[in-house]
């Protein structure tokens, strides 16, 4: 009786946790940044102007991620940007009276204006057959613009961008500079000759363009364009560059002019050096003797010169000009490179107003390489505050001013190339800094077996009393918003798994590593000279051993460098006394293999080089061992990457000097004009899988096709250039090739398929488990290859038999997809299995490639409405969560599609039975849009590039991450968060059901005791 009772009291809790529970597939308003955070950025400034137009100062910066914005002096957040398309380069941005007017393209050329105050677009020139030139500059006549680009120079209307003339230069010269004084135009570009560049000057006529002058003026010869410097020395309008050995100046207009600085200024072996200003005026002069530097006022020849001395790489000079304050700044590192020094030096009355120290330290964030200055000046005769506007050599921008940084936006992130988790430690498990088992050998030795005890004992018991509030702070963090704003110092895992780090690396040698849950930085490092490609994580936290990344780049002398660092701290991890550093020759792949040194617990990366010699790192004895057991089992396929045209197959084996070097097992070369445009990636070994086979309807089994060797991957193959000429084809093939043998084991083609135009990749390919996704554009049955038509049947009596056997073979054997007559983009989706058959399958307790057969491949494709930039999938613990296929939409969102929808054995038609029991939806062609599943809501994420995810302790949620120009981090849960409860979840309810269960049970008990007696005694 009591046992009945007790399980009718668990039946009722469970009832009353499903009634009070809820849960939703979007998230309320109320919960967006919750459990999500999104840094928006803007990239790393190609252009700035630092500018102060009436009081209140204002950046406006153009970047290399083709966006222009304008950001805020006091908090860095930008007050608008505009993002261009990703094939819409960005070459010129010009501040002119307020002006802003931008020159984009690639392949088209577009002159754009732009509101300054409000980022709207004004007006949006096309330029018909522009010059293939990446150069370009802007200036102004009145109202009008003036817009040179390679040999083509324009005038356009100011007010709607209308072209007023065009002249087009035959110099043979590429021009990129605009100079307007005393009513004349110089046109300043540059001809190349062998390796150097002469400068070339064209002088217009304003009102027609008519050429007045061109020549090249003597000793002209320079690197590059960007040499030469516009300033202004007695009301002349000069150029000055450095030559091969002097450096030289030359009056405007004056053909025939040219002058040695040395002579001009009296300054010895002087060259000149950069200035930035805050807008596209004439420049200020300063030269450069050795270290030491001199500036020359434009004006009166006067001179000052600066007492400290630095090298030219690290010195910068920036200048403010603003209702007749005019100011230079002279920026440089002290000895210990932990600061820097300005000097503020006011150029109209000659003096230097102070030097000043800002914390800056190089390792961080390297060398300032721009800088651009503001300047309020005093009207109590005090000193003037600066602000200076600095870019940074990782690609970071801070705002300085004296004795602090005031803010730092990390645009290094736009270049991030790769991202790894890592899990942090529990608290229990890095016991190296918090056990009692941290302890050296002869400490350990003079320890009694009892006093060891009690040291467990008791840590065991502080553990404990901490354990309920640990719980308590666990369950609270999943209810309430996480404290965004507080950056935690202690690195320990949450109890929901939900807290790790992500390790950025970007291709200008910065490496960020990000909490996940606040998105705060946690620390930070540069590495001068190195573009990292890929990071690995070679060790997890582990008792008394912290997790370690290895770091892979190139430096400049295009060599692979290998950087062991630990993860927590950022610091070198060189703990067995071996370098963190290793430097190898050219590298072609870097593997992380499944085997450890026995040492220090580290995972061996292999690195396969240009001449196919195998590579081991750590270098060390142990780790040689332990790679010369695996060797046997070790097989690699390499590829150039996208637009090559084959896939090598190769093993392992010991060549000259005992060691070992790839050996040529097979070769895939694809049909002619067939180009690789997209590689999955298989499920490293050990990924969970929740189950072997897929149950369907009847209780039968397909069991899945898991073979850790699969590799999906998707060529293209077209004619012409562009989808806009008339024989213009394209064709997009799917393959699943096994990388130990080579076997194709599916190929399919998708005709009209292909990528939007040259320069935006659109074939992408995602690979989980047993399936693979594939997305392209179809360019719709105008763009289709010819099929090849089956040769004319012989004649043949037609009869009733005839028509039969014809009307047959039509039935069974025209399944010929044919190709959608829409354009956009199209998903394809994958599953393999081990047979077509139910209940059958390869009995084996071991995989091998060489004896696995043919999967039986199910494929499926699907329309979608929106153009996609990036796409990933879902991870979590134990793989028994739906899988949710991730999209980076080109309109600035991350879009989850479950894998359900994306399932190719959805019937067509009505469902039978056994579908229905499956729970499969019934196939449609298109795939609607949902608002409710864009993880990113009502945020603007463009330009994402990359996807990753992680699996956290809740096997419902998996934590996500989508970075390109933005980065945003979130969680997503395909199905559901059915292991925990929701926030709107009623506790008070259940704890009165299980109250009222209690007390129902003590008094079902007592009357079912006074029944059993009175029974008794009858």
């Amino acid at each position: 009786m009591f046992a009945s009772s007790l399980r009718a009291a668990a039946l009722a809790v469970l009832l009353a946790v499903v009634l009070c529970g809820s849960v939703s597939a979007a998230i309320h308003a109320d919960q967006a940044g919750t459990y999500d955070w999104h840094k928006a950025l803007v990239g790393i400034p190609k252009f700035a102007f630092f500018t102060r137009p009436v009081r209140k100062a204002q950046i406006y910066v153009g970047t290399q991620k083709n966006v222009i914005a304008l950001l805020n002096p006091k908090t860095g957040d930008y007050t608008w940007r505009q993002v261009l398309e990703p094939a819409d380069d960005l070459k010129m941005l010009s501040l002119q009276d307020q002006v802003l007017v931008s020159v984009s393209g690639n392949g088209s050329l577009h002159t754009r204006q732009w509101d300054a105050q409000t980022g709207l677009l004004i007006w949006d020139h096309e330029h018909v057959n522009p010059p293939a030139s990446t150069s370009a500059a802007v200036g102004r006549v009145g109202d009008d613009v003036l817009l040179v680009a390679g040999d083509s120079i324009s005038r356009l209307k100011g007010d709607d961008g209308t072209p007023v003339w065009t002249v087009t230069a035959d110099s043979g010269a590429t021009y990129g500079r605009i100079i307007l004084h005393n009513g004349a135009i110089y046109v300043i570009g540059a001809k190349q000759i062998s390796n150097l560049h002469e400068v070339s000057v064209l002088q217009l006529d304003a009102k027609d363009g008519r050429i007045v002058a061109e020549y090249q003026p003597p000793n002209g010869n320079v690197k590059s364009l960007d040499d030469v410097v516009f300033a202004e020395h007695g009301g002349k309008a000069y150029l000055y560059w450095n030559g091969a050995e002097r450096a030289y100046r030359h009056a405007l207009g004056q053909s025939a002019e040219t002058e040695e600085v040395d002579d001009v200024f009296g300054i010895k072996e002087s060259r000149i050096q950069n200035v930035y200003g805050s807008d596209e005026s004439a420049s200020d002069l300063v030269l450069r003797n050795g270290k030491r530097y001199t500036f020359m006022r434009s004006s009166d020849s006067a001179k000052y010169t600066f007492e400290d001395e630095a090298e030219p790489t690290e010195s910068v000079f920036s200048s403010f000009k603003s209702e007749g304050a005019h100011y230079i700044s002279y920026v440089r590192p002290s000895p210990s490179k932990k600061e820097i020094k300005i000097d503020l030096l006011d150029a109209t009355e000659m003096k230097l107003v102070d030097t000043f120290s800002v914390p800056f330290d190089e390792q961080i964030s390297g060398a300032i390489q721009k800088a651009f200055l503001d300047v309020a000046p005093s009207k109590d005769g005090k000193v003037p505050s600066f602000r200076i506007f600095a870019v940074t050599a990782d690609g970071s921008i801070k705002l300085l001013k004296a004795g602090e940084v005031l803010w730092t936006r990390e645009e290094s992130l736009t270049e991030a190339l790769a991202a790894e988790y890592v899990d942090l430690p529990e608290r229990s498990l890095l016991s190296q800094d918090h056990d009692e088992l941290d302890e050296q050998p002869q400490e350990s030795a003079s320890i009694s077996p009892i006093e060891r005890f009690l040291r467990r004992a008791r840590t065991h018991v502080v553990k404990a009393a901490a354990y309920p509030q640990q719980l308590t702070k666990s369950i609270k963090s999943l209810i309430t918003p996480p404290e965004s704003t507080r950056v935690r110092n202690d690195l320990y895992a949450d109890f929901f798994g939900v807290r790790k780090l992500v390790v950025f690396a970007s291709k200008t040698g910065k490496v960020v590593a990000l909490d996940t849950e606040s998105g705060q930085s946690v620390w930070e490092r540069y590495f001068d000279g190195i573009q990292f490609r890929q990071i690995e994580t070679v060790r997890s936290a582990l008792v008394k051993y912290p997790p370690v990344i290895v770091l892979v780049g190139q430096n400049r002398q295009a060599q692979t460098v290998l950087l062991r660092i630990n993860a927590l701290t950022g610091e070198d991890f060189n703990e067995d006394g071996s370098s963190p550093r290793e430097v190898f020759p050219a590298i072609r792949k870097v593997i992380k293999l499944p085997v450890e040194e026995a040492a220090g617990r580290t995972q061996l990366i292999s690195l396969i080089g240009d001449n196919l010699k195998v590579h081991i790192s750590p270098s060390s004895a142990a780790a040689s061992d332990a790679f010369e057991r695996f060797a046997p089992q070790y097989h690699v396929y390499l590829t150039e990457g996208v637009g090559s045209s084959q896939i090598d197959g190769y093993t392992t084996e010991k060549g000259t000097n005992n060691k070992y070097e790839l050996k040529p097992s097979w070769k895939l070369e694809f049909p002619e004009g067939e180009k690789l445009a997209a590689l999955g990636s298989p499920s490293p070994a050990g990924s969970a899988v929740a189950s072997l086979g897929r149950v369907l309807g009847d209780r039968s089994v397909l069991y899945k096709y898991l073979n850790p060797n699969m590799l999906a991957l998707a060529t293209v193959k077209t004619t012409g250039s562009f989808p806009t000429d008339s024989d213009f084809t394209s064709a997009v093939y799917t393959y699943l090739i096994d990388t130990v043998t080579g076997t194709v084991h599916y190929r399919s083609e998708h005709n009209g398929g292909g990528n939007i135009a040259p320069t935006v990749p659109s074939v992408f390919v995602v690979q989980k488990d047993n399936w693979a996704v594939l997305s392209y554009w179809n360019h719709g049955p105008e763009a289709a290859l010819p099929q090849v038509e089956p040769p004319a049947p012989e004649e043949e009596v037609v009869t009733k038999k005839t028509v039969r056997k014809r009307k047959k073979k039509v039935s069974t054997e025209d399944n010929s997809a044919t190709i959608p007559d829409a354009k956009g983009i199209e998903i394809v989706a994958l599953e393999f299995f081990e047979s077509s058959t139910p209940d059958q399958r390869v009995e084996s307790d071991t995989f091998s490639s060489f004896q696995a057969k043919r999967p039986h491949v199910i494929a499926q494709s699907y329309s979608f409405p929106k153009r996609i930039s990036a796409i990933g999938t879902t991870t979590t613990g134990a793989g028994i969560t739906t899988k949710e296929v991730l999209l980076g939409l080109e309109d600035g969102h991350l879009y989850g599609i479950s894998k359900r929808l994306l399932d190719p054995r959805r019937p067509v038609g009505a469902p039978t039975k056994d579908e229905k029991e499956e729970m499969l939806f019934p196939y449609r062609p298109t795939l609607d849009f949902n608002p409710k599943e864009v993880a990113s809501y009502n945020l603007h994420v463009p330009k994402i590039s990359h996807i990753l995810s992680a699996a956290t302790k809740m096997e419902s949620t998996s934590l996500t991450i989508a970075w390109g120009l933005d980065v945003f981090c979130g969680r997503r849960n395909p199905s559901k968060t059915f292991d925990v409860l929701s926030e709107s979840f009623n506790y008070l309810a259940l704890l009165a059901t299980i109250a009222a269960c209690v007390l129902g049970i003590g008094f079902s008990k007592r009357l079912a005791e006074r029944k059993k007696i009175k029974d008794l005694w009858r």
